[in-house]
């Protein structure tokens, strides 16, 4: 289960198709959206998507309108009227309900063995059916839910916090992106579930070698008409807030002759304030922006870039326990990598040697640090033997292993 729909959620698909894969029947429950088939099969997974109506919604409103006073007068649920931020917190407190009334009845009929929450808003939907099937419950996180850039405030963060902690000790498996992630679920929420797996988001890669020429997908180079001896440096994802694009930008205002690309989807009103950014800097000429390609051609699309930046912000604890899907891309496209030595990025860089760190949000260091690894890429760039490494331990064929080991293992202690 996933609340979204599921047509670019890299994660969720690459597991379902895993598992169906293995000869699993995989269902992934998800939202509908005006376009999109309600049901269809793609690579043996069925997708089947629930509508999110505003009927349906307004019918709901009513049905739990009494239920949400008594929770908010018995102080389980706590708003402030005059918070600039009040619809938005209600529509969070209601969410879990709303989404057990319009996945549950259709997951019940479907009577899984197992049924897999992908983040924490599905995860009171999942421990609902279970009870009605007597289901195993895994729960995926994707994120640290209460503590995210800009999305909660202090009321709902702590109702997140709180809620995380009654329902870990209700699930049978536990799914980390990464081992920080998994030590901080556990240390806080001080219960280990059943079965724990630290699987990480990274690439489906091509089977040949690496360094192999490009054949059919185009690389960086060739969607930008640049030559092979104008230095690149790319990076991946959105430039939403926080992530640390302006101060890429910034600090490579003072490195000379180095270009950046950034391929990723992008939010309009976000763009346009980066667009004023790069301009104020007279950057137009060395930013360049892509959009997105399929998940599956990122690692080919960017292995003739030099090296692969990023510079995400501690500002919340999904950041500083990040491991972001752009660090596993460029290191198996054969990339160096510069990034903040933040915990997980920072272990991860030292352990597959693909680059460096620097002191999170310091500009200068920030300059050096490119400078330093532009000066001798193949220093920091991984050789063939180290390729090899990181494919074992990281492609998303290890990660592929460790969770259909995990489905034996709870379907062995049904």
């Amino acid at each position: 289960m996933v609340a979204n729909n599921c047509v670019a959620d890299a994660r969720v698909i690459k597991q379902a198709e895993s598992l169906a894969q293995e000869g699993a029947e995989v269902t992934v429950f998800c939202l509908h959206q005006s376009g999109l088939h309600k049901e269809e099969i793609i690579n043996d997974v069925r997708y089947y998507r629930l509508p999110f109506r505003k009927r349906k919604f307004l019918l709901f409103l009513i049905k739990f309108a009494p239920l949400f006073l008594v929770r908010v007068l018995r102080g389980k649920i706590k708003i402030s009227l005059s918070s600039p931020h009040l619809k938005k917190d209600v529509i969070h407190y209601i969410s879990y309900d709303f989404f057990v009334y319009i996945f549950a009845r259709s997951i019940i009929q479907y009577n899984p063995k197992i049924i897999h929450a992908h983040d924490f808003s599905m995860v009171p939907v999942a421990v609902h059916c279970a009870k009605k099937n007597k289901a195993k419950v895994i729960f995926d996180a994707h994120e640290i839910e209460f503590d995210r850039e800009g999305r909660n405030s202090k009321h709902v963060a702590d109702y997140i916090d709180n809620e995380i902690h009654k329902y870990f000790k209700l699930i049978d498996g536990f799914v980390a992106t990464n081992q920080s992630a998994m030590n901080f679920f556990i240390d806080r929420y001080k219960i280990r579930p059943k079965e724990v797996a630290v699987i990480y988001n990274t690439p489906i890669i091509a089977s040949r070698n690496i360094n192999q020429p490009v054949d059919k997908i185009k690389d960086i180079r060739q969607r930008l008409d640049l030559p092979e001896k104008k230095t690149l440096l790319v990076y991946i994802g959105n430039i939403g807030r926080n992530r640390g694009v302006e101060e890429i930008v910034e600090a490579l205002s003072n490195v000379d002759n180095v270009d950046l690309c950034i391929i990723g989807p992008q939010n309009e009103k976000n763009l346009q304030r980066f667009n004023l950014h790069v301009e104020k800097l007279n950057m137009n000429d060395r930013i360049h922006i892509l959009p997105p390609v399929p998940h599956w051609q990122v690692t080919e699309t960017i292995k003739t870039a030099d090296a692969s930046i990023m510079f995400t912000k501690p500002t919340c604890l999904n950041h500083i326990y990040s491991s972001p899907n752009k660090l596993f891309e460029a290191a198996l496209a054969g990339l160096p990598i510069i990034a903040p030595d933040l915990p997980e990025m920072k272990r991860l860089i030292e352990d597959m040697k693909v680059g460096v760190t620097t002191e999170a949000e310091n500009i200068e260091k920030l300059t050096a640090s490119i400078k330093t690894v532009l000066a001798d890429t193949q220093l920091y760039r991984p050789n063939t033997e180290q390729l090899d490494t990181i494919r074992a331990k990281y492609s998303w064929r290890a990660q592929k292993e460790k969770l259909v080991d995990l489905y034996q293992r709870i379907l062995n202690t049904a």
